[in-house]
């Protein structure tokens, strides 16, 4: 295989090889959560000595296994490490993951196809495989060979990465008992079930022969399963290599080599520094680095450092942004009570990360088994230990304890404010009940006060009939009446005077409730500044239904193409966690980019006339609701090389600030500014 350019890797269940998640070259050399691939292994820095050992135990082994924990690079190993070594040793590495969809054909033929892809992209020679023909016949056949285009035998060897999905996967029962037993046949070289006891059948074969080799690669939490599959395949964990994490003396030197280009001296300690929150009291000396931490942090310095060149600086000041970023991401979409349980269950006090039974978060619905798949699995931000024999939950690093400790709290004083607010509406609705309970005891009491004074009238009015004949009697009993009737409207006066009072206390306890809901706003739309603003949170709020109308007018298809078009925020210390926050719940693809402008809020939007106005409309929609004053929006100027991307941009500019700030109407209403495709 020497002289041939190595495979690219394959990150989809079943597939050919794909290109890799990001382009890793000399000015990036680090590809944030995604594996590197075997295209990437010049830049794939401080396992050398995991990919030499692993390569020794696959020439010398038929069957080998690479375990280790969530977050320790296994992929990157084999793709970026391991296999450029088995092509110098005259071995073809076939990268799969096993498809478990509903219409995938078994797993031998996946790994039957796969072989044939790699032998068709590299030109080799190779027998071909007779129609129907299973992979246990085609390897056994007594005339099978692969070779290099000038005859260079080369042996295969069938690499399954990210076993555990075979585990993992919903529709377990027979469909996975059927694959473990083909895959045992195939791995321990056993006559198969076709052929079995037919002589016939075995014509033209070699049943002896084993001119391949496999390697099965899975999360350390799934060994009890792999130690169940062992009794059908004792050879299973003979030759195995546990991955562990970095110390923090290879990690600097892997940083090192790897960034040399974009690094100044001194930046990379500071990385790993920063990382492994090395020093900290709850670290109890350890120096352990997750290098799939590593590698975001890395990205994401990388993306921030502008033209210039990452120094510690910048890693202090921009790092812990990253990880708050990091964590927000993860969690992006998830259900409120996802957050509750990494809060609450994950961390122990202020310092310190703790862990939960996996088996009681899942049966107590703390979160779903789809939900602990993507956080561990793709979005990095938990991974599953085996403690005491149990597989508990826990975050990837103790570097994140600080960030969900900072959530929790933000979280808490929300949740104390709201339950404030509730408090003193409560009590304002009591006051408001027993004013209105008084109220009407005196609208009865003067209700009768006046009955009295009607049947006194009508008693003076008997008198007065009779007053010629007792005059001082008739005098007697007018004074009374005028007495009574002073008397009631005396209390008139105080039922009106105490309702007035009612409806003060009314109009002011309304006035505490409005500021209170008035704060409750500015929680929710981010809003910053005087608490007073109302019409600033007025327009918050028409911008917020109007964000809402627009989203639940979208189709799948809409939330399937904004996770296809680029975000780029040119973010700013002075509006730039504001601007992030407003727009993380989008569904862009998202990336964060150093402004050149940095002395001008957020005032203006652009968009690549290969994006749709309507993302372009949802952006500025979800910034107004933040509270950001927008001044101007339009296409990507001509100078732009990528004007025809995909593509949506928040920034600044300094033309743009005299000009008037744009309302929700305008914003629904922005026409495409890009011309009509011909």
């Amino acid at each position: 295989m020497n002289g041939h350019a190595p495979a690219t890797s394959s990150a989809a269940p079943g597939g050919a090889a794909t290109a890799a998640h990001a382009q890793v070259d000399a000015r990036h050399p680090w590809p944030g959560l995604a594996a590197y691939d075997e295209r990437a292994s010049d830049y794939f820095k401080g396992r050398e000595d995991e990919a030499q050992a692993l390569a020794r135990l696959v020439q010398a082994s038929n069957l080998v296994v690479l375990y280790g924990r969530s977050g320790l690079g296994k992929s990157s190993l084999l793709q970026a490490g391991l296999f450029p070594l088995l092509r110098k040793a005259r071995m073809l590495p076939v990268y799969l993951r096993v498809d478990h969809g509903a219409g995938a054909p078994d797993v031998l033929e996946q790994i039957a196809r796969r072989l044939t892809e790699e032998a068709a992209q590299y030109a080799l020679q190779i027998t071909p495989r007779g129609e129907g023909e299973s992979l246990w016949r085609w390897l056994h056949r007594s005339d099978f060979e692969l070779a290099t285009h000038d005859n260079w035998p080369l042996q295969p060897v069938f690499v399954l990465d990210q076993f555990e999905e075979v585990f993992a996967h919903t529709e377990r029962g027979g469909r996975m008992q059927a694959t473990l037993a083909t895959l045992a046949d195939l791995a321990g070289n056993r006559i198969s079930d076709e052929v079995a006891g037919d002589r016939e059948a075995t014509r033209g074969l070699d049943v002896a022969r084993h001119n391949y080799r496999m390697l099965f690669s899975f999360r350390e939490d799934y060994l009890p399963e792999i130690r169940v599959w062992e009794r059908s395949l004792p050879a299973l964990l003979r030759h195995y290599l546990r991955l562990e994490p970095m110390s923090a003396a290879r990690a600097e030197a892997a940083v090192q080599a790897a960034g040399k280009a974009v690094l100044d001296d001194g930046a990379a300690g500071a990385i790993v520094r920063f990382v492994g929150n090395l020093g900290s009291a709850g670290r109890g000396g350890r120096d352990d680095i997750e290098p799939v931490l590593l590698s975001l942090t890395c990205t994401r310095l990388n993306l921030r450092r502008g033209a210039e060149r990452i120094n510690p600086q910048l890693v202090e000041v921009a790092g812990p942004n990253i990880l708050h970023d990091f964590y927000a991401e993860a969690l992006a979409g998830m259900p409120e009570r996802v957050h509750r349980f990494i809060e609450d269950h994950l961390i122990q006090g202020e310092r310190s990360r703790g862990s939960y039974s996996r088996a009681e978060a899942l049966s107590a619905g703390l979160l779903t088994e789809s939900e602990l798949d993507l956080l561990t699995r793709e979005r990095r931000l938990l991974r599953i230990e085996s403690q005491g024999g149990e597989p508990r939950i826990e975050l990837i690093h103790d570097r994140l304890v600080d960030v969900v400790r900072l959530a929790r709290d933000r979280h808490a004083a929300l949740q104390a404010a709201q339950a404030a607010t509730e408090a003193e509406r409560r009590q304002a609705t009591e006051q408001l009940a027993a004013q209105a309970v008084q109220l009407r005891r005196n609208r009865n009491g003067l209700i009768v006060a006046l009955a009295g004074v009607a049947v006194l009238l009508a008693a003076v009015a008997l008198v007065a009939r009779t007053a010629w004949r007792n005059s001082e009697r008739a005098e007697a009993n007018a004074t009374a009446a005028r007495a009574a009737a002073s008397a009631a409207l005396a209390a008139q006066l105080r039922a009106r005077e105490q309702e007035q009072r009612a409806t003060q206390a009314q109009k002011r306890a309304e006035e505490a409730a409005g500021q209170l809901k008035q704060q409750l706003d500015f929680f929710a739309f981010n809003v910053t500044g005087n608490l007073r603003a109302e019409q600033l949170i007025a327009k918050s709020r028409e911008a917020d239904q109007a964000l809402r109308d627009l989203l639940a007018a979208q189709t799948e298809r809409d939330a399937q193409r904004r996770a296809r078009t680029r975000l780029e925020i040119w973010a700013k210390e002075i509006d730039g966690p504001r601007v992030r926050n407003a727009v993380v719940d989008l569904g862009f693809d998202t990336v964060v980019r150093v402004a050149n402008v940095t002395d001008v809020a957020t005032n203006a939007l652009w968009m690549g006339c290969g994006a749709h106005v309507e993302d372009l409309r949802l952006v500025a929609l979800a910034l107004l609701r933040a509270g950001v004053t927008l001044r101007w929006m339009g296409a990507v100027p001509e100078a732009n090389v990528n004007r025809r991307a995909a593509l949506v941009q928040v920034g600044a500019g300094q033309p743009f600030v005299g000009l008037p700030a744009l309302g929700v109407d305008q914003a629904k209403g922005f026409a495409n500014p890009c011309p009509a495709a011909r």
